[in-house]
C-alpha cells in the first residue's frame, strides 16, 4: 500500500517539493508544477539555480493573473 492512498494530500507537498527543489518521487499519480508556470526553467530553491531573475517579480504576478483569466475562458 502506498501512502498516498492513505493520505491523499500528501502529493500537493510533494508536488511542492518537486516544484521548488527538482526532487522527483517514484510512482506518484500527478508529478507537475503547481507553484510556478509550467514552461519555467529550472527549480528555484536549489543550490545551482541563478540568483539574479530573469523577469520582474510584478510582470510575473500580471501573466499569471492573465492565465487564470484565460483558463476560466476554457484558453491554455
Amino acid at each position: 500500500m502506498r501512502v498516498l492512498q492513505i493520505y491523499s494530500q500528501g502529493q500537493i507537498s510533494w508536488r511542492e517539493v518537486f516544484d521548488l527543489f527538482g526532487i522527483a518521487f517514484k510512482g506518484h499519480p500527478n508529478l507537475k508544477r503547481i507553484l510556478l508556470p509550467e514552461d519555467w526553467k529550472g527549480h528555484p530553491l536549489r543550490k545551482d539555480y541563478p540568483l539574479e531573475p530573469k523577469e520582474k517579480p510584478e510582470e510575473f504576478i500580471k501573466l499569471k493573473e492573465w492565465r487564470m483569466r484565460l483558463e476560466e475562458y476554457g484558453i491554455k
